[in-house]
């Protein structure tokens, strides 16, 4: 079974700074389409390994990144489950 971390934000904006600085830090994170099992909208989330979530959080959080939501999804291709963590 597959488990990752999805991080929501309320714009594309702060996805796309966030996806930067956890690049220029060399922390692995890409942008995806929010999962429309979490919300349903047209906005972008990160997807991230949950190994480096804590380190993932605390920059965001140094950096003032906003987001609305952590999550880990867990599953196999259509199968995936959320659940809501932060």
């Amino acid at each position: 079974m597959k488990e990752y971390g999805i991080l929501l934000f309320s714009s594309t904006h702060y996805a796309m700074e966030a996806e930067k600085f956890l690049k220029e830090a060399l922390l692995p994170a890409r942008i995806i389409s929010t999962p429309e099992k979490i919300k349903k909208s047209c906005g972008f989330s990160l997807k991230y390994t949950i190994e480096k979530e804590e380190e993932i959080i605390h920059l965001l959080d140094d950096k003032e990144i906003l987001y609305e939501g952590v999550y880990h999804a867990s599953g196999k291709g259509l199968a995936i489950d959320y659940r809501k963590v932060g």
